[in-house]
């Protein structure tokens, strides 16, 4: 099975946009359509219940922690606590920022390559592309007469150099993107700015920061895309190559 297959991404991003609906889109309209009925905090922390479900579903029925999922709680769960803040809507609009800031942290703290047993942090990135590649048939294969069966976006990050490399750079560029940032609302914060300057300049921050770093993930994508289906075929070639050497070493 081919990474590039055309049916294949039309399923890839049908997973992806489902995921995203429950992780992302769900939780801000619950948020904005609660919180002028009840207080902020409680509407909080109902919004994050449907990606709370989610993370929890995947985790036990597929064995499989969702990223996307995991932030956009943590994202909730610190508004929540900040939301004590009040009364100075200066104040009010750096606490978003803060959020903003937290998750870039956490992107570039998945570029750490810790290991611990059978679990290795990865780049945040992959989280998104194993969900996307979560629709692919799995991929077997013999390493010394013993069958191995792996995920497609495993499979990938075994075996791919280029598939490593991408995520790898796609997580730093959206961390260092949302600490951009944090920073740049920071120096509008203490400048003299008033209040609806700060609203306006802040939200251009946002749009050019994280559509700067959308476009670089659309462009870089299609060149990893391909370089990773050659490393995958190669492999697999390479992998098929080595269990027909070990039969022919080791007859029944």
């Amino acid at each position: 099975m081919e990474v590039n297959n055309k049916a294949l991404q039309r399923k890839q991003w049908k997973t992806l946009a489902i995921s995203m609906f429950i992780d992302v889109v769900l939780p801000v309209i619950l948020y904005y359509t609660l919180k002028s009925h009840m207080s902020a905090l409680a509407a909080l922390l109902i919004s994050s219940a449907p990606p709370a479900i989610n993370c929890i579903t995947k985790f036990f029925v597929y064995r499989r922690v969702d990223p996307i999922g995991l932030l956009i709680i943590f994202g909730f769960g610190l508004s929540a606590i900040l939301s004590v803040i009040d009364g100075n809507p200066r104040l009010l609009l750096l606490r978003d920022s803060l959020v903003t800031c937290a998750s870039g942290l956490i992107f570039l703290a998945s570029l750490i390559p810790i290991k611990i047993g059978k679990f290795q942090v990865k780049p945040l990135t992959f989280g998104v592309s194993a969900q996307m590649m979560a629709a692919s048939p799995s991929i077997q294969y013999f390493v010394e007469g013993n069958l191995v069966e792996q995920s497609l976006s495993e499979f990938c990050w075994q075996w791919s150099r280029h598939y490593r490399r991408g995520m790898r750079g796609l997580t730093a560029v959206w961390g260092i993107a949302l600490l951009l940032e944090f920073t740049i609302r920071l120096i509008f914060y203490f400048s003299s700015m008033t209040l609806d300057q700060l609203i306006m300049w802040g939200n251009i921050v946002l749009v050019c920061t994280l559509g700067a770093a959308g476009l670089f993930t659309i462009a870089s994508s299609h060149f990893v895309r391909k370089w990773t289906t050659e490393d995958v075929a190669f492999a697999k070639a390479q992998l098929e190559r080595d269990h027909e050497d070990w039969e022919a070493a080791h007859p029944r």
